[in-house]
């Protein structure tokens, strides 16, 4: 009987040792996993450079807007879009607000989304918002005229320079192959003539014509795109690049 009761306690704590043992590596496990999880994020936050997530002194920031359809979106890669990928390269004082929205064209952003963006804007304190409309604009069933799309664009405009904004950069937007019954040569004949309204609007002293190369480079190269209309990653970081050397000449 007396071994027996021996054998049961030696069991016991043969069991509260591996119990506590278990216990022990649950713990350190949680620890660690802790620790990478902060660290990873303290590296997207670093990479990012999202205003909206950005949680450090942002007054010695500059913020720079973005107004714009699927292509400013990033989509179908917004973690990668071309936005991010300008920021980047303009380096660590600068943040972002991307307001791009898909599907929009000029008239459907200054009537639903614009207001969203004067938002976000003035709560940044953006003083320096990049447009990129048009390619939407251009679609066979819609068909803007170059008059409306001026108008629209003008519309825009003037609403930032009420809140404040002191610098309006118009990028062009990039080529894109033909897509049936959507995009074809007559729409990229509306992007040419759209550009032109662009030029009339840039008074270089508050509006300023941004890059200019987007059309000719991705025309020359279509492998940059991933679904004829919308960038593919490395799309965006051609895209990106040259939006960030247009603004560097600007400064």
């Amino acid at each position: 009987m007396k071994q027996i009761k021996l054998i049961k306690k030696r069991n016991f704590i043969i069991c509260a040792i591996i119990a506590f043992a278990i216990l022990a590596s649950i713990i350190v496990i949680a620890i660690i996993n802790n620790q990478t999880n902060k660290q990873n994020i303290k590296v997207d936050g670093e990479n990012m450079q999202n205003a909206r997530n950005y949680t450090g002194d942002i007054s010695s920031k500059t913020v720079i807007g973005f107004i714009g359809d699927s292509i400013t979106y990033g989509d179908p890669f917004p973690n990668n879009s071309a936005v991010s990928v300008m920021i980047k390269q303009l380096g660590d004082n600068y943040l972002y607000i991307n307001d791009g929205v898909n599907g929009q064209t000029s008239e459907t952003y200054k009537n639903e989304f614009l207001q969203f963006a004067l938002r976000d804007f003035e709560r940044y304190n953006v003083k320096t918002v990049c447009i990129m409309l048009g390619t939407n604009d251009s679609r066979v069933e819609i068909a803007e005229s170059s008059k409306q799309y001026k108008a629209n664009i003008e519309y825009i405009i003037k609403s930032l320079k009420d809140i404040g904004v002191k610098k309006i950069i118009l990028n062009e937007p990039p080529h894109f192959e033909i897509i049936p019954n959507s995009w074809d040569e007559s729409s990229r004949g509306r992007i040419k003539e759209y550009v032109k309204e662009l030029n009339l609007l840039a008074d270089k002293k508050e509006v300023f014509i941004g890059d200019t190369l987007a059309w000719s480079v991705f025309k020359e190269n279509p492998s940059l795109l991933w679904d004829d209309l919308h960038p593919n990653v490395e799309g965006y970081k051609v895209l990106g690049g040259l939006w960030a050397d247009a603004l560097k000449k600007l400064s």
